[in-house]
């Protein structure tokens, strides 16, 4: 991409953020839950993050604002597998990506308001880690017992691509609004939030933007400090972290890097076809899922936001999380991006 194309690409996204705050606080034409549910602006990105109420009396997860615009898909720095390849890919509408990781206590809810049954619930188990700490399927383990702690703060773990999709469409019904797993291709436009590096933060597995991974990965004193993998000094191959305990990316949102692979809402293809940009069938069960993010366990080369995971759609993991999309209604893209 050249010089050109990253600084207009730069330039819309603070137009976009500028023209948003002045429309919702100051258009009093606008009306919606997005406005009657804004959390609040941040002051130094101008970043908003809003909820939406839900019927059983509860909100929603936080929501952050992702603009419209093009960018690099895949590895642009050759570290990368051959499933990596990097090609333009174009966001042609704008939408809402969750701040968080699906919480523990925001999957309670849904459970408890829903009497769901999970995969693992099914007598299929979580593929997690016993107390000698070898790993393989426990049929006690699930979303409220990986076998290791996790308070209401935590990602939720031992879900199935189903239980997820399960857990949007309760969203959208409470909600009124349409929820959904992101697609592969969102979700790496939100985890580079911009940027054309190996993470958000630079290239190497640190704050340091000059830090480089080939060399980070070579050596035993580099520790990861901006996401919780296997260089995390006090988590090292532990368990998950509470979500948002590292910075936030430049779209501010957290945990695009390590914590929990995220599921996505596409196919998982070797070459991209296309079907990055789609979601998959809910009942298309011969192909695998692609997952994003890499986890709390993952190498950390496998949390570069070019990383591409992938597991069968019924598969359960205690290293396997998910984040919610929304779709933007017209009348608050009219008023965004048109203040009118």
């Amino acid at each position: 991409m050249s010089d050109k194309l990253k600084s207009a690409n730069s330039l819309i996204f603070s137009l976009f953020m500028i023209v948003l705050l002045s429309a919702l606080t100051g258009c009093s034409g606008f009306s919606g839950s997005l406005k009657d549910n804004l959390a609040g602006r941040d002051v130094k990105t101008g970043i908003y993050t809003f909820n939406d109420n839900l019927n059983v009396g509860a909100v929603g997860p936080d929501m952050v604002i992702v603009p419209d615009g093009s960018f690099i898909m895949g590895d642009q720095h050759g570290v990368g597998a051959p499933n990596e390849q990097a090609h333009e890919v174009h966001i042609n509408q704008p939408f809402a990506i969750g701040k968080f990781e699906i919480t523990v206590g925001q999957f309670r809810e849904f459970i408890e308001a829903t009497d769901y049954v999970t995969s693992a619930e099914q007598g299929e188990g979580c593929f997690t880690f016993g107390e000698d700490k070898k790993w393989n399927v426990f049929q006690d383990a699930g979303w409220d017992q990986p076998h290791f702690y996790q308070s209401d703060k935590h990602p939720v773990v031992c879900v199935s691509w189903h239980d997820a999709v399960a857990y949007t469409n309760w969203l959208s019904e409470q909600s009124g609004q349409q929820y959904h797993l992101p697609t592969e291709a969102q979700w790496e436009y939100v985890a580079r939030a911009g940027t054309h590096t190996n993470f958000w933060w630079g290239n190497g597995l640190d704050s340091d933007l000059d830090s480089d991974l080939d060399s980070d990965l070579g050596s035993d004193n580099v520790k990861c400090t901006q996401a919780n993998c296997c260089l995390s000094q006090t988590w090292m191959e532990k368990q998950t972290l509470p979500v948002g305990s590292y910075q936030a990316n430049n779209f501010g949102v957290y945990d695009t890097a390590g914590n929990v692979w995220e599921w996505t809402a596409s196919n998982y293809t070797t070459q991209y076809n296309g079907e990055e940009l789609e979601s998959a069938d809910v009942l298309q069960l011969d192909t695998m899922r692609a997952l994003r993010g890499g986890s709390w366990y993952s190498f950390q080369s496998d949390t570069r936001a070019a990383r591409r995971g992938k597991n069968w759609s019924r598969d359960k993991f205690s290293t396997i999380g998910f984040r919610v999309a929304r779709v933007i209604s017209r009348e608050l893209e009219k008023v965004a991006l048109h203040g009118n």
